[in-house]
């Protein structure tokens, strides 16, 4: 059974993809017309940056290391002096909280399927509390309408 990438991780993949391509080839130019060779080297340091990128994320994507949380957002909170984003899903078995890394909007009473980074071990059984653990990389996620299925990326 062949493993499929979802489509918000797909999206993702092939953003970086075409951002790498285009910040590459803007920078190769610019160092040809120049003849800057520090230029080029740049280029190339963002374009092997960029495959590893891709690679991680295909990797990641191609050997299932992601969990998926799909219900209805209740609340999206930002922690004040830092970059995290707490997210509380209604789910049919209850409620669920996601520490994020970085701000994503969220529309609130909406449903959401939330592809996430898997979580290691290790930081899942600590006594610390919630805001100190490291959030969880946010991969991908789709608005889904009223019925579960696919209404955007």
């Amino acid at each position: 059974m062949k493993n499929t990438i979802p489509g918000p991780i797909l999206n993702r993949i092939i953003k970086l993809i075409i951002c790498g391509i285009c910040i590459t080839g803007a920078g190769v130019v610019w160092s040809v017309v120049s003849r800057d060779k520090t230029t080029a080297m740049l280029s190339l340091a963002v374009a092997l940056i960029c495959v590893m990128k891709v690679a991680t994320l295909y990797r990641t994507a191609r050997d299932a290391a992601y969990d998926v949380f799909e219900g209805t957002v209740l609340t999206a909170t930002v922690l004040p002096l830092r970059k995290k984003q707490e997210v509380i899903l209604q789910q049919d078995d209850g409620e669920v909280s996601i520490m994020l890394e970085g701000r994503t909007k969220f529309d609130l009473g909406s449903n959401y399927r939330i592809y996430t980074e898997k979580q290691h071990e290790v930081l899942q059984n600590t006594n610390l509390p919630q805001a100190f653990l490291p959030g969880r990389s946010l991969l991908g996620f789709e608005l889904l309408d009223k019925n579960g299925s696919q209404k955007m990326m």
